[in-house]
C-alpha cells in the first residue's frame, strides 16, 4: 500500500502511534522529513500531464505548502520558494487552472498564521479569483470582503486593483467592446478624485463608458435597497445626479427626492463632506491638508457637480455658517472679515460675550492665505474695544487666549495678541503685563516694539484718584513673576546661556525686572521710570523708605518661618536680579541692583560682601564702559573726555598746551597683558579682553599699542580657546583690528605666529589653586555644616570626608528607600490617612501645607476601596484649607483636590459595582451640599467640574441619586449666575434685554450643570434652561415623558408669546421635539391653538410663534406633521404668501413656512393638488378676514394656486372667484390690489372652464363688470394694476369691451403724455421725481394694456383702428425710450391682431392710411442711435408688416413714398453696433427694394 504524504509532518501510520519516537527527534530528522515531502509534491506536479491532474494537485497541496513557508528551517523555506516559483511558471502558461480560492481565503483569516504565509496566500487569491466563473466570484465576494477587513492598506488595494481588473475582464468576455487605445494608468483622475481613489477604482486600464454606467447604476440601486445609512448615501445619490449618463443621474434624483424629508441638511458631517467634494484639498485652510500626499490631493469636482451641489448648501443654514468655507473668494472673504471688524465697533454689545469669534478669527489668521491675513489683522484690531470691559470667567478666558497666541509662529498673530494684550486689560491687570513682558522678549520688532511702548507708556499725572490703580503693586507683580518663573525653570520653555539656566529669555526677562522698578517707583508714589538713570536717581529717597518699610513689615509677619523660601518681595526683587545679572547682565540691571542694596544696605548689602569680584566681572555692558573709562584715563589730558562737552565737539578738543604728561598706557598694558588676561577666574579673563579690545580700538595711533602687537595677538589668540561665545566673538574682533595696525612685516610676522599658534594647539595655561572658584555661589547648595560649594577645594573636601566617590550608588541606594516607603504607606494608609486629615487644619501654615502635598502623594494613582466613608471628610476639609489666608497653603490644598477629583472618578465607574455605587452615595452630598455652595469661586469651580466627569463615568448609576441630584444642579443654574446681569436687565432696553438673554441661555446651555442635568435626564424651572432639558427628556426618555407632555406642553405655550425673542424661539425649538411624546388629541389642540392665532390675532409676536413652531414640527418631528398634515400644510401654504415687509423678521417667517411646505409636499404642484379643498377653504377664511393684510395674503395664495395648478374645476373655481371678488367690494386699501392680480391669475388658467354655466361660479361678464369698475378708481397707482388686470382677463376670454376699456386707458394716456409732465411745479422736486415716476409707468402699463385687450372684432376695430394708431404713433415721436419701448410692444400686438392685414377682410384706402401714420412714426425709433432696444422692437413691427402684406397680398397699401422711408431708415442700419441688427436690417431693405 502506498505511503500517504503527510505535509504536517507526520504520515499516516505515525498518527496511529508507531512514530511517536520519531516525530520527538532530532530537528535535522524532521526538517529532512519535511524536505523529502517537499519533494514529493515536487514530483507529483512533474508527473501532472493534463491540466486537469495539475489542478487536482494545486487543489490538494497548494494551501498546505504555504503553511510550510512558516518553518523555523531555514531550508525548508527555501525549498517552499523554490516549488512556488516552479507552480507559478505552470499556472501562468495555463489560464484555465483553477485555484483552491475557498481553502486559501480560510487560511488567510487564519488569526494564528504569520504574516510570512498571508502575504504568500492573498498572492495566490488575487491569481486564482479572476480565474474563477462569474457566478463563483459573486458568490465568494462577500467572504472576501469580510477577509479584507482589517487588513493592511496595500493588501486591500491589491484585492481591489484585482476586483476592478476583473470586472473588466468579464465585461470585455461578456462581449462588450474593450479599449484598443486605452493605453496604460489614468492620465489625469477626474475631479474630485485624487490619483490614488482612481486607480483604487479603475485599476490600470480605463473603463468603457459602458462599464461605467453600470457599475454606477449597481452602485445607486444598492443604495435604494438601503443598504447603506442616508448620512453616508446623500453625498453619492448628490454627485450621481450630475452623472452625463441620463440613466444614472435620473435614478440618483429620484432616490434623493424620496429621502428629502430624511435627510438632515444642517447636519455639520453632511454640509462638510459636500464642501470637501466642492472645493477639494486645496482651499481648505485645515493642517492635514498641508501635508497631504500630491497622489492623495483632490481637486474640485467639476462645474456639473457643483450646480448639483449648490441647491443643497442654499436649503442649508450649515452650510452658511460654515466659515471660512462658505466664502472662498479672497477679496470677498477680505471684506467679510473687515465687515466684522467694523460691526464690532459700530455694536460692540453684540461681540462682548463671543469670544468664540475671536479664537475663530485667531485661528483663520494662522490658517489663511497671506493675502486674507491682513484683513483680519485688521479686523481683530478693531475688536479689541469690544472687550475692554470683560470680567470674572469671561476675562479669565480672554487671559488664556491670549497667551496662547503670543506663542504661534506667525508674527501678526503675535502682534495683533499684543494688542489685546494691552488694550482689552487694565493697566494693573498682572497676567496681562506679564503677557506684555514675554513679548517684549519676541525676535519681531513689530511684536517686542509694541510690548515694550505699552510697558514703558508711563501714567498720567493728573488721574490722582486712578493713579493707584494705573499700574500693578509691586508686592503683587513680584509675587506673579516669581511664580512664573519658578513654574518655567522646571519647563521646556527655560532659556540656556553658556552654563547659566534662566527662566526667561534675555530679553523678556531684562523688560521684567526694569518693568518691576517701575512698579516699584509707582508703589513708592513717584513717577515710574526705566530708561534715563538720572531720573531713577532722583527717585532713590523715596524708593528707600517704601523699601524699608517693606522690609519691616514682612519680618513681623514672617519672622517665625523663613526656612522654606524667600516671601519678602525686596528679596525676590533682588534674587531675579541676581538671577538676571549671572546669565547676561546689563547696566540698566546692574543699576537697578545697586540701587535696591543701597537704599537699605544694614540689610541687604551683607549678602554681596563676598561677590565684589563677581560683581566687578560680571557684567559685559559694563565692562565694555570700564574698558573705555580706563582708555581715557591711561592717556590723561589727551583723551577727549577731558574737554568741557558743554562747549567743546570732540572733534574740536586740543590738548591744553601747559598740561601735565600724564599718559600711564604702558602701565595698564602690562597689567592687562600679565595679570587679568591670565587670570583663572573666566569672567576675570573675559572682562580683561574687552578691555584690551576698547585700548587697542580707541588708542590704535599710540606707540605703546603699536610696539605690543604681538603680545597683544598672543592674549587675544588666547582668548579664543574660552567656553563662552562672547569672548571668542571679542577676541576674533581684537584679531582683526590688530593686523590692520601693524606694517607689512608686522602684519607677516603676526599671520606666522598665528597659523604657528593655530597648528601647534599651544595655548595659555590658567592654574588652578585651592582657592580657584569652578561653580559660582549657590550652585551647588551647602555642606551639611553650613559652608559653601563653590570653589575647588571645597569640592575636593566634600568628597574626601564622603569617601565614596561613587555617588551614583548612593542615589541607587536613595530610590530603593523610597520603594520602601510606598510598600509600608499603603500597609498603614488609614493611620496615616487620620494623621494628615487631622493637621490639614493645623495652627502652623507649614504643616498645613505639608499635610496637604503629603495627601495629594498618598492619594494619587491608588485605590481607596477601604477609606470610601472617609472621602466626605477628606472633602470637606481640603474646601477649608481651598480658602486658607497663606497662598501656597491654597496651592497645595488645590493641588490636593485635583488629584482626589481624578481617583474620586476612577472609583465611580460602573465596572466598579457595588464599591462605585457607595463612593457615589457618599460623594453627591458633599459636592452638591459643601462644594458647589461654597463662597469660594475655586471649590465651586472644582466641584462642578467633578460633578460632570462623575455623570459621564457613572451612567447609570446615577439614576437613584437624580431626585437630590437635580434640584441642586437647577438651583446653581440661577444661584451662580453673576447678579449684575439681573440689575442690567431691569435697566436694559428691549434690545439690550434680548441680547443679555441670548447670551444668558446660550451660557447655560454650555454650562457643566447643564450638561450634567443632560446626562441625568433632569428637569428644570428657568424658561430657556427649561426648553432645552425637554428637548433632552424626549430624546432619552420618550417614554416616560408620555404623561406629562400635555402639561409641559401648556407651559410651553405661554413662553411662545413671551416677549423675549430668545425664550419664544427655545419654547418652539423644545416645542417641535415635545409633539413626538405626546397624544395626538394634545397635538390636535395646539395645532388648533396656532392656526387661530395666525388667522386672528393681528400681532406680529403670535405669527412669528406659529412660524417657529410649526417649523419646529416640521424639522424634529416630521411624522407628528405627517400625520396632521391636513391642518399644518394649508396654514404654511398661506403663511409662505405672506407680505414681507422691509422688516427681516417677516421675511424670515416666509422663509420658514416655505421650509415647511416645501419639505412635505411631493412637489408644490403635487401639494396642491393633494389638499386643494383644505387651501380654498383657508384663502378663503383669509378673504373674509377683517385685516386688510391678511385679506391680501390670502388672495396672493389664491392666485399662487391659480398659476400653478393651471386649472381649476367646479366647485372650486366658483369657490375662489366668489371670494376674491366679494374682497373687491368696497373702498381701496393697502394689498387690495392683490385680490386684482390673483382675479387675472384664475381667469387666465382657468378660461376654458369659465365659458360654461355653472350653478354657483361667477360668469365671466360678471368678472369683467367688477374689474373695470375698479379701473374707474382715483388711486392712480391701484388703477395701473387694475388696467392691467383687466387687459389680461379680456386677453384671456377674448372678450370685446374695447368701448369701455378704452375709455378708461386712452384718458389716462393722455393725461399722463409727455407733453403735461412739465406743468405741476409747485411740489418739491423729489415729490416731482416720484410723480414722474408714477406716470411714466401709467403710460407703459396703459399701453401694454390696449395691446392685450386689442379685440378680434371687426366692427370694434373699424370704430377704434385709426384712433389707437395715431395714439401711438403721437408717442413715438414724442416719448423716451421706455414709452417708445412699450409703444413699439404695444403697437406688435395691434398689428398682429388687426383684421385689415387679412385677405378676406382687406380694406385697402384705410390700411394705407394706417401705413402711412406708422411708417412716419417709426422711422425717429429706427433711426434712435442710442438704445438698441428700441431698434430691435422697430424692425420687429416692420418684419411682421411685411409678413402680414405677404400673407394677405395687399403690397399696394403700402406707398412708395412708405417705402422711401422705410428704406433710408433701414440703410441707417447697415453700420449698426449690433451685427444681427445689420443683418435682419439688411434683409428688410431687400424686401422692400425688390418691391419696387
Amino acid at each position: 500500500m502506498e505511503r500517504k504524504i503527510s505535509l504536517s509532518g507526520t504520515s499516516v501510520c505515525e498518527k496511529q502511534g508507531c512514530g511517536s519516537a520519531v516525530y520527538i527527534g532530532e530537528r535535522k530528522t524532521f526538517a529532512a522529513k519535511e524536505g523529502n515531502q517537499l519533494e514529493r509534491v515536487f514530483l507529483r506536479l512533474g508527473h501532472a500531464e493534463t491540466d486537469e491532474q495539475l489542478q487536482n494537485i494545486i487543489s490538494k497541496f497548494l494551501p498546505p505548502v504555504l503553511l510550510k513557508l512558516s518553518s523555523t528551517q531555514e531550508g525548508v523555506r527555501k525549498k517552499v520558494m523554490e516549488l512556488l516559483v516552479h507552480l507559478n511558471k505552470r499556472i501562468k502558461s495555463r489560464p484555465k487552472i483553477q485555484l483552491p480560492v475557498e481553502t486559501l481565503l480560510v487560511q488567510y483569516q487564519d488569526p494564528a498564521a504569520v504574516s510570512f504565509v498571508t502575504n504568500f496566500t492573498i498572492i495566490y487569491v488575487k491569481m486564482g479569483y479572476p480565474r474563477l466563473p462569474v457566478e463563483k466570484q459573486c458568490e465568494l465576494a462577500p467572504t472576501l470582503l469580510t477577509a479584507m477587513e482589517g487588513k493592511p492598506q496595500p493588501q486591500q488595494d491589491r484585492y481591489v486593483l484585482n476586483e476592478s481588473q476583473s470586472r473588466q475582464n468579464s465585461s470585455s468576455a461578456q462581449g462588450s467592446s474593450s479599449n484598443s487605445g486605452g493605453g496604460s494608468g489614468i492620465p489625469q483622475p477626474p475631479p474630485g478624485m485624487s490619483f490614488y481613489a482612481a486607480k483604487r477604482v479603475i485599476g490600470d486600464n480605463p473603463w468603457t463608458p459602458e462599464q461605467l454606467e453600470q457599475c454606477k447604476l449597481g452602485i445607486v440601486k444598492f443604495i435604494e435597497a438601503e443598504q447603506v445609512p442616508e448620512l453616508e448615501a446623500v453625498l453619492h445619490l448628490v454627485v450621481a445626479s450630475s452623472d452625463t449618463r441620463h440613466s444614472v443621474a435620473t435614478a440618483a434624483d429620484l432616490e434623493l427626492k424620496s429621502k428629502q424629508s430624511l435627510i438632515d441638511w444642517n447636519n455639520p458631517a453632511i454640509i462638510n463632506k459636500m464642501y470637501k467634494v466642492y472645493l477639494g484639498d486645496i482651499p481648505l485652510k485645515t493642517k492635514e491638508g498641508a501635508v497631504l500626499k500630491p497622489e492623495l490631493k483632490r481637486d474640485p469636482v467639476s462645474t456639473r457637480v457643483k450646480l448639483k451641489i449648490v441647491p443643497h448648501l442654499l436649503r442649508s443654514r450649515q452650510a452658511a455658517e460654515t466659515f471660512p468655507a462658505n466664502i472662498q473668494d479672497p477679496k470677498l472673504l477680505s471684506m467679510a472679515y473687515s465687515a466684522v471688524g467694523k460691526l464690532s465697533s459700530r455694536m460692540p454689545h453684540l461681540f462682548t460675550k463671543d469670544i468664540a469669534l475671536v479664537q475663530q478669527l485667531f485661528e483663520a489668521l494662522c490658517k489663511e492665505e497671506p493675502e486674507t491675513r491682513l484683513a483680519i489683522q485688521e479686523a481683530l484690531s478693531m475688536m479689541v474695544g469690544a472687550y475692554s470691559s470683560l470680567e470674572g470667567a469671561q476675562r479669565t478666558l480672554m487671559e488664556a487666549l491670549v497667551a496662547s497666541y503670543l506663542i504661534k509662529p506667525e508674527v501678526q498673530v503675535r502682534q495683533v495678541a499684543v494688542k489685546f494684550a494691552s488694550t482689552v486689560f487694565p493697566s494693573d491687570h498682572i497676567p496681562s503685563r506679564y503677557l506684555l513682558l514675554l513679548a517684549a522678549g519676541d525676535p519681531r520688532e513689530e511684536v517686542h516694539g509694541e510690548a515694550q511702548r505699552v510697558l514703558r507708556c508711563l501714567p498720567g499725572r493728573n488721574k490722582k484718584e486712578g493713579a493707584s490703580k494705573q499700574m500693578p503693586s509691586f508686592p503683587e507683580m513680584v509675587y506673579y513673576i516669581q511664580e512664573k518663573a519658578s513654574h518655567r525653570m522646571k519647563t521646556p520653555v527655560k532659556y540656556m546661556t553658556g552654563t547659566t539656566v534662566l527662566p526667561f529669555n534675555p530679553a523678556a526677562f531684562g523688560e521684567i525686572v526694569l518693568y518691576l522698578r517701575m512698579c516699584l517707583a509707582h508703589s513708592a508714589g513717584v513717577v515710574p521710570t526705566s530708561q534715563s538713570l538720572a531720573d531713577m536717581q532722583d527717585h532713590a529717597p523715596a524708593i528707600g523708605r517704601y523699601i524699608r518699610t517693606l522690609m519691616s513689615s514682612s519680618q513681623t509677619a514672617s519672622s517665625s518661618s523663613n526656612k522654606s523660601g524667600e516671601t519678602n518681595p525686596v528679596q525676590i526683587y533682588i534674587g531675579l536680579l541676581q538671577q538676571l545679572l549671572a546669565g547676561v547682565g546689563g547696566l540698566p540691571v546692574m543699576y537697578c541692583l545697586l540701587e535696591a542694596v543701597s537704599v537699605y544696605p544694614e540689610k541687604l548689602a551683607t549678602k554681596f560682601v563676598d561677590k565684589t569680584e563677581w560683581i566687578k566681572a560680571k557684567q559685559i555692558e559694563l565692562q565694555f564702559t570700564i574698558g573705555e573709562a580706563i582708555t581715557s584715563a591711561a592717556i590723561g589730558t589727551s583723551s577727549v573726555a577731558a574737554r568741557d562737552a558743554w562747549l567743546v565737539t570732540e572733534e574740536e578738543y586740543i590738548p591744553p598746551a601747559g598740561a601735565k604728561v600724564n599718559d600711564v598706557v604702558p602701565w595698564v598694558l602690562d597689567v592687562i597683558l600679565n595679570k587679568h588676561i591670565i587670570s583663572p577666574n573666566p569672567h576675570v579673563r573675559q572682562a580683561a579682553c574687552i578691555w584690551l579690545l576698547s585700548l587697542v580700538r580707541k588708542l590704535s595711533t599710540h606707540k605703546e599699542v603699536k610696539s605690543h602687537l604681538k603680545e597683544i595677538q598672543s592674549a587675544f589668540v588666547s582668548v579664543l580657546s574660552e567656553n563662552d561665545e562672547l569672548s571668542q566673538d571679542v577676541a576674533s574682533k581684537g584679531l582683526g583690528l590688530v593686523y590692520e595696525l601693524g606694517s607689512e612685516q608686522d602684519q607677516q610676522e603676526l599671520v606666522s605666529l598665528l597659523v604657528e599658534t593655530l597648528m601647534t594647539g599651544k595655548r595659555a595655561k590658567h592654574e588652578v589653586s585651592g582657592e580657584t572658584v569652578v561653580f559660582q555661589g549657590g550652585t551647588l547648595g551647602k555642606t551639611p555644616d553650613g559652608q559653601g560649594l563653590s570653589t575647588y577645594k571645597e569640592l575636593c573636601s566634600l568628597a574626601s570626608d564622603l569617601s565614596q566617590p561613587d555617588l551614583v550608588y548612593k542615589f541607587m541606594n536613595l530610590a530603593n528607600h523610597h520603594a520602601m516607603w510606598n510598600s509600608r504607606k499603603d500597609k498603614y494608609l488609614k493611620e496615616i490617612l487620620q494623621d494628615l486629615v487631622k493637621n490639614l487644619t493645623s495652627n502652623m501654615w507649614r504643616v498645613r501645607e505639608s499635610s496637604c502635598l503629603a495627601l495629594n502623594d498618598l492619594l494619587r494613582g491608588r485605590p481607596l476601596d477601604d477609606i470610601i466613608d472617609k472621602l466626605p471628610e477628606i472633602w470637606e476639609t481640603l474646601f477649608r484649607v481651598q480658602d486658607d489666608i497663606k497662598e501656597s497653603v491654597r496651592k497645595a490644598a488645590e493641588l490636593a483636590l485635583k488629584t482626589l477629583s481624578k481617583v474620586c472618578v476612577k472609583m465611580c465607574d460602573p465596572a466598579k459595582g457595588a464599591s462605585g455605587q457607595r463612593t457615589i452615595a457618599v460623594l453627591l452630598p458633599c459636592l452638591l451640599d459643601k462644594g458647589m455652595m461654597s463662597p469660594v469661586t475655586e471649590v465651586r469651580a472644582l466641584s462642578i467640574n467633578t460633578l460632570v466627569k462623575i455623570s459621564k463615568s457613572a451612567g447609570a448609576m446615577l439614576k437613584p441619586h437624580a431626585p437630590k441630584l437635580i434640584p441642586a444642579l437647577l438651583e446653581s443654574l440661577s444661584v451662580l449666575e453673576p447678579q449684575v446681569l439681573n440689575y442690567l436687565s431691569l435697566r436694559a432696553t428691549d434690545q439690550e434685554k434680548a441680547a443679555m438673554d441670548s447670551a444668558r441661555l446660550s451660557a447655560a446651555k454650555s454650562s457643566p450643570m447643564m450638561e450634567t442635568i443632560n446626562m441625568t435626564f433632569a428637569f428644570v424651572t428657568l424658561k430657556g434652561g427649561c426648553a432645552s432639558v425637554i428637548v433632552s427628556l424626549t430624546t432619552q426618555c420618550p417614554q416616560d415623558l408620555t404623561p406629562y407632555s400635555g402639561k409641559l406642553m401648556s407651559a410651553l405655550l405661554s413662553g411662545l408669546t413671551d416677549r423675549n425673542s430668545v425664550i419664544q424661539k427655545s419654547c418652539a425649538f423644545a416645542m417641535g421635539h415635545l409633539v413626538r411624546t405626546s397624544r395626538d388629541s394634545s397635538t390636535e389642540k395646539l395645532l388648533q391653538k396656532l392656526s387661530g392665532w395666525y388667522m386672528e390675532k393681528e400681532e406680529p409676536i403670535y405669527k412669528t410663534s406659529c412660524a417657529l413652531t410649526i417649523h419646529a414640527i416640521g424639522r424634529y418631528s416630521p411624522d407628528v406633521l405627517k400625520n396632521h398634515a391636513k391642518e399644518v400644510l394649508p396654514l404654511a401654504f398661506l403663511g409662505m404668501h405672506e407680505i414681507a415687509d422691509e422688516e427681516k423678521s417677516e421675511k424670515e417667517e416666509c422663509n420658514l413656512w416655505t421650509e415647511v411646505w416645501q419639505e412635505n409636499v411631493p412637489g408644490s404642484f403635487g401639494g396642491i393638488r393633494l389638499y386643494l379643498q383644505e387651501l380654498i377653504t383657508i384663502t378663503q377664511k383669509a378673504l373674509q378676514s377683517q385685516s386688510w393684510k391678511m385679506k391680501a395674503q390670502g388672495a396672493i395664495a389664491m392666485a399662487s394656486i391659480a398659476k400653478q395648478t393651471s386649472s381649476l374645476v367646479p366647485p372650486h373655481l366658483g369657490m375662489i372667484l366668489s371670494a376674491l371678488l366679494q374682497g373687491l367690494a368696497g373702498r381701496t386699501w393697502a394689498g387690495k390690489e392683490e385680490l386684482l392680480k390673483a382675479i387675472a391669475c384664475v381667469v387666465t388658467a382657468c378660461s376654458a372652464e369659465l365659458e360654461k354655466s355653472v350653478p354657483n361660479q361667477p360668469s365671466t361678464n360678471e368678472i369683467l363688470q367688477a374689474v373695470l369698475k375698479e379701473c374707474c378708481r382715483e388711486n392712480l397707482k391701484y388703477k395701473i394694476i387694475a388696467i392691467s388686470c383687466a387687459a389680461d382677463v379680456l386677453k384671456a376670454t377674448k372678450e370685446d369691451r374695447f368701448q369701455e376699456f378704452s375709455d378708461i386707458v386712452i384718458p389716462l394716456i393722455k393725461k399722463n403724455s409727455l407733453e403735461s409732465l412739465g406743468v405741476r411745479t409747485t411740489k418739491t422736486e423729489d415729490e416731482n421725481e416720484k410723480e414722474r415716476e408714477l406716470q411714466l409707468e401709467s403710460l407703459l402699463g396703459a399701453f401694454e394694456s390696449l395691446g392685450k385687450a386689442w379685440p378680434r372684432n371687426e366692427e370694434t376695430q373699424r370704430c377704434y383702428r385709426q384712433e389707437l394708431c395715431k395714439l401711438m404713433c403721437e408717442q413715438l415721436k414724442l416719448s423716451t425710450w421706455k414709452v417708445q419701448l412699450g409703444v413699439l410692444q404695444s403697437m406688435n400686438a395691434f398689428f398682429q391682431g388687426l383684421m385689415l392685414l387679412e385677405e378676406e377682410h382687406a380694406d385697402p384706402v384705410a390700411l394705407a392710411e394706417i401705413l402711412r401714420e406708422t411708417c412716419k412714426s417709426i422711422t425717429y425709433s429706427l433711426e434712435n442711435k442710442t438704445y438698441s432696444s428700441v431698434r430691435t422692437e422697430a424692425l420687429s413691427v416692420i418684419e411682421l408688416l411685411l409678413k402680414k402684406l405677404e400673407e394677405s397680398k395687399q403690397w399696394e397699401s403700402l406707398t412708395s413714398e412708405c417705402r422711401v422711408l422705410l428704406i433710408e431708415s433701414l440703410a441707417t442700419m447697415e453700420r449698426d453696433s449690433r451685427p444681427e441688427l445689420q443683418e435682419k436690417a439688411l434683409l428688410l431693405k431687400k424686401t422692400l427694394e425688390n418691391l419696387e
